[in-house]
């Protein structure tokens, strides 16, 4: 996607990405603006409902279990529940598969998957 949309120097394999953070991490800091949007993302304004707030909060601490522990540690993204750390990416999965089935199958994703495997003819119909 990233060489689609014009970029140039794209990792095309994990050890790639790896060594490019390798590379880069001693630049990385954790600046005011980078705590604000963390601050933004963990509390954002007018989430309404109760539902709503547990599905964000959800998606967020799934989220941070996804990042590698020295930038969670930089960004102090440590879980604040209690098992959190292990139950997030089981409640994300969990509540994915309830929206899939509450909202159907989503004509985007099927597209995507075809375009994936390069059926062209198919994506567009």
């Amino acid at each position: 996607v990233a060489l689609r949309l014009g970029a140039d120097e794209v990792p095309r394999s994990v050890a790639e990405v790896r060594r490019y953070f390798a590379d880069v991490r001693p630049e990385l800091r954790a600046t005011p603006g980078s705590m604000q949007a963390v601050e933004f993302l963990r509390r954002p304004p007018e989430l309404g409902s109760l539902t709503g707030r547990t599905v964000h909060r959800v998606i967020f601490e799934a989220s941070v279990e996804l990042l590698p522990g020295w930038s969670r540690r930089m960004l102090r993204l440590t879980p604040r529940l209690p098992g959190s750390a292990l139950s997030a990416p089981v409640a994300a999965s969990g509540l994915g598969a309830v929206l899939r089935w509450a909202t159907g199958e989503s004509v985007l994703a099927r597209i995507s998957e075809r375009r994936a495997r390069g059926d062209a003819v198919a994506a567009a119909s």
